[in-house]
């Protein structure tokens, strides 16, 4: 079963922040439509995804989900930019000195667009796309800076992006979720496709703690 990302960025917005409303505010939208894509969601995948309470929403647990997640990482983003891009900047650039990349909707709500618009007032990128690999090849190009993560792993190619001397406030670590559909964890080739990715990323979070 394909899941489009948008249902994905909306389970992951309930999960993290426990509410409907909140969510709405997260992804920018409204609670009524949070509400009515969710109930498709689980409609869709014949299950509920969510405890309702009191208390608000919670996570069921696995064994019971449509969508879980894999796990969470803790990472250190930095301002990476091309080699060519660094040279022309001052030694010590302003954050709203710098050209931008950031995404595009429907992914804007993803990092770092929210907390760039947090850190630069008016803040407007240089270019968008909501392709990460296509932001990710415009850094690469010189087009402008991408908080990326501070780490090599063995799934990265070469690159001649270096990180630039700017602080990125709280938002100098973010944490980054592996989402799958409960049922293709099931599959032996996707969960050791899934453990594999986990043990690289952690032992990459590791070398560089």
């Amino acid at each position: 079963m394909d899941i489009p990302w948008e249902d994905v960025r909306l389970f992951l917005a309930v999960a993290e922040t426990g509410s409907l409303s909140s969510a709405a505010r997260k992804l920018r939208i409204g609670q009524p439509t949070v509400s009515r894509r969710l109930a498709a969601l689980e409609y869709t995948l014949g299950m509920a995804l969510f405890r309702r309470g009191v208390d608000g929403l919670r996570h069921k647990k696995p064994a019971q989900e449509g969508l879980t997640v894999v796990k969470s990482f803790s990472i250190e983003s930095a301002a990476f930019a091309s080699k060519t891009l660094a040279a022309r900047l001052p030694r010590k650039p302003r954050l709203a000195g710098i050209p931008w990349l950031a995404f595009a909707p429907p992914m804007d709500t993803l990092p770092p667009n929210p907390q760039l618009e947090q850190l630069i007032p008016g803040f407007t990128p240089v270019f968008t796309s909501d392709n990460y690999l296509v932001l990710a090849a415009a850094a690469e190009a010189g087009m402008g800076a991408l908080p990326m993560p501070v780490m090599r792993h063995a799934f990265a190619g070469p690159s001649q992006l270096v990180p630039l001397p700017v602080e990125l406030g709280p938002y100098k670590r973010l944490t980054y979720h592996l989402v799958c559909a409960k049922s293709a964890l099931d599959i032996p080739r996707v969960r050791l496709l899934a453990d594999l990715f986990v043990s690289e990323m952690e032992a990459a979070i590791a070398a560089v703690a």
